[in-house]
């Protein structure tokens, strides 16, 4: 008698199950820290103009500019400006949430310029201070500390891996 084999058996689909699930389980972990990565370096981008633009401020009026609006340059329509939470006075920096996991702060007291990535907790600049992976700072160039560094927190692995992407950032942890 001649058997027609014509479908797959129960274990055949398991396997192919399990290996498709294997492929996702490592798939999806890089594809998100691809977007990370390019979001990161759009973000970047901004917040590099922001010290840049600072420098600019302080050349012509011989301090660095507590508001963003005061700087030459044009923030997306995605960041939006928070009250100046953590500060003494609006004079003294400004706050702004950029999409959904994105914080950057014009600190005006300290001559710096961060860009915090907080994808939990992220109501509020508190909660995101509190809780970022990772931060990217420029120390402006009459700042106690001026350079550029890259710090993670609580030991993020994706802030460490995100750290040692950008060259030119002194990573700190």
């Amino acid at each position: 008698m001649k058997l027609n084999k014509q479908a797959f058996t129960l274990i055949e689909l398991l396997v192919v199950v399990l290996i498709i699930g294997i492929l996702a389980g490592v798939a999806v972990p890089q594809y998100q820290k691809a977007v990370v990565k390019s979001r990161a370096g759009s973000m970047l981008a901004l917040a590099a103009s922001i010290a840049a633009a600072n420098e600019v401020y302080y050349l012509a009026n011989g301090q660095y500019a507590g508001q963003i609006r005061e700087l030459d340059i044009n923030v997306p329509n995605q960041c939006i400006s928070l009250d100046s939470d953590g500060y003494e006075s609006d004079t003294e920096g400004e706050s702004f949430s950029c999409g959904k996991y994105w914080y950057l702060d014009n600190c005006a007291r300290c001559n710096t310029v961060n860009l915090s990535y907080c994808p939990d907790k992220n109501t509020s600049w508190e909660e995101c201070s509190r809780n970022r992976e990772f931060r990217l700072s420029w120390g402006l160039k009459k700042s106690p500390n001026p350079g550029t560094w890259c710090f993670f927190y609580h030991n993020s692995k994706l802030g460490k891996e995100i750290c040692s992407t950008f060259s030119g950032f002194e990573i700190r942890n």
